[in-house]
């Protein structure tokens, strides 16, 4: 009897313990949600920013122009990296009356009022705009002119640093690296959204954009408290943001010209690095055995141009053919990518990278340099069919790891290729 007692004593104690753990249940579940989709949102918004930076990246403009206007369509690689992120969120008609909305993320409409102090988070009126503007759509801004660090494109040199602290301070001064230069062989280009009046910095006209922050939802009635600096997330949302940086590295792969598209490829010579770093005068003689000569001395080889070669790639046949090189008329004016190839030791001759010419004439070969600015070709010259590749540690050679040491010295900071004129360069995504 007093067994039973004690169990009818504790009935309903489950239900109770239930009742609350529920709310602290539903406060985590509405954080994870909400986080949840700010990190899609981050998501949507690095890729686009990814893209803008590698594309804005073949059309690399070397210098800026103060005075040109921020809103004009310049075809440089400002007007195209922010073409690339409108692009990135344009709305998709489905043709049968539906449209798929493309964004960077939702947005929210909350209205607060007559429902007391901030804190009453949960207490707010939840209304959705029109649908157009139910997602973010980043407009960039073109940051000409002073070219400032905290702006939507920014130009600027890369070399990378290691950091253990954060890689963007408050200020937008990078710790990774990256510094503001209008004449570098990076570019910057980053979306934001964040509250105006804790990041003035965000929303400069002609600089830097910034759309609203991301609101917490199921999360706003939880018990997240304020910052010691009076941010509130509950009431101030969440800021999002996505940087990505773009390098002009020497091109390690090129391939063949492509007729179905008009796609310049690979010449049907290589040339030695001596010579591309220090031409000499007279006629190129093509030899029996397909070496280029002028007065006897070698300055290249003729090539099989319908292949996919890399860097390291050994200058021998069936790569090396005997002359005299060909090509059709279509693909005279579009065969722009000359192998530049070194002797290294007992390895032979191997492939180090790629010249941008225009060819003139076979027979004999002449060509012309094209000439480029302090990162990239100019606009009307962009890189086409020429694969990147990230060109630190080792490896750079793919059929002799051995090699790779070798390699690495000749692309070092101070090795003539880097700094050789007319090098065929190449986007890398590198952070």
């Amino acid at each position: 009897m007093h067994v039973r007692s004690s169990l009818r004593s504790r009935r309903g104690t489950v239900q109770i313990l239930y009742a609350l753990l529920f709310f602290g249940i539903c406060g985590i579940a509405g954080v994870v949600i909400d986080l949840g989709s700010a990190r899609h949102t981050q998501v949507v918004m690095q890729s686009a920013a990814d893209s803008a930076a590698m594309e804005g990246m073949r059309f690399r403009d070397a210098t800026v122009t103060p005075d040109v206007d921020p809103d004009d369509d310049a075809p440089d690689c400002r007007t195209i990296a922010a073409a690339s992120v409108s692009k990135s969120f344009t709305d998709a008609d489905l043709g049968d009356g539906r449209t798929i909305r493309y964004g960077a993320g939702p947005v929210y409409i909350l209205d607060e009022s007559g429902f007391g102090p901030p804190e009453l988070a949960a207490a707010q009126t939840l209304r959705l705009p029109a649908p157009a503007d139910r997602v973010s759509r980043p407009r960039l801004e073109r940051n000409r002119g002073a070219n400032l660090k905290e702006g939507d494109i920014v130009a600027g040199n890369y070399a990378y640093q290691a950091t253990s602290g954060p890689v963007e301070d408050a200020d937008y001064t990078r710790n990774d690296g990256f510094v503001p230069s209008a004449t570098g062989d990076a570019l910057l280009v980053r979306l934001r959204r964040s509250d105006s009046v804790r990041d003035p910095l965000a929303r400069e006209a002609g600089v830097s954009s910034s759309g609203p922050t991301l609101p917490f939802l199921f999360a706003r009635g939880s018990l997240i408290q304020p910052s010691t600096s009076g941010y509130n997330p509950r009431t101030d949302g969440i800021t999002v943001r996505a940087t990505a940086i773009a390098q002009a590295v020497p091109a390690k792969t090129a391939g063949p010209f492509e007729a179905n598209t008009g796609t310049e490829g690979l010449a049907p010579f290589a040339l030695t690095l001596t010579y591309w770093t220090t031409p000499i005068a007279g006629p190129i003689t093509v030899e029996a055995d397909g070496r280029l000569t002028i007065g006897g001395a070698t300055i290249g080889q003729c090539v099989d141009s319908t292949r996919v070669v890399t860097v390291g790639r050994s200058m021998i046949a069936p790569f090396a053919i005997p002359g005299p090189p060909a090509l059709a008329p279509t693909e005279l004016a579009l065969a722009n990518y000359v192998p530049i190839y070194d002797t290294f030791g007992a390895a032979g001759d191997r492939l180090i990278g790629f010249g941008l010419v225009r060819i003139e004439s076979l027979s004999p070969p002449t060509f012309d340099r094209l000439p480029r600015g302090t990162a990239f070709p100019s606009a009307a010259i962009p890189l086409r069919n020429v694969s990147a590749a990230v060109l630190q540690g080792a490896g750079n050679d793919l059929s002799d790891p051995a090699l790779s040491p070798q390699l690495d010295a000749v692309f070092s900071a101070n090795a003539n290729l880097r700094i050789a004129p007319s090098i065929v360069l190449a986007p890398v995504l590198v952070r």
